[in-house]
């Protein structure tokens, strides 16, 4: 396993809610680039599709 030095220490449940926590605050910054909601939640749905765990 590769540790990686920004990640020492730290609990994998720790990780995956600082990772959650920061791609929710991504996504509440870029909802102002759209004017409609919908459009915004469909980018938001894209974000979630590329990065989950489905085969490309």
């Amino acid at each position: 396993m590769v540790r990686r030095p920004w990640m020492a220490g730290a609990s994998i449940e720790a990780t995956l809610e600082l990772w959650a926590t920061s791609l929710r605050d991504v996504k509440a910054r870029m909802r102002s680039l759209f004017t409609q909601d919908r459009v915004a939640a469909s980018a938001s749905l894209f974000l979630d599709g590329l990065l989950g765990d489905e085969r490309r």
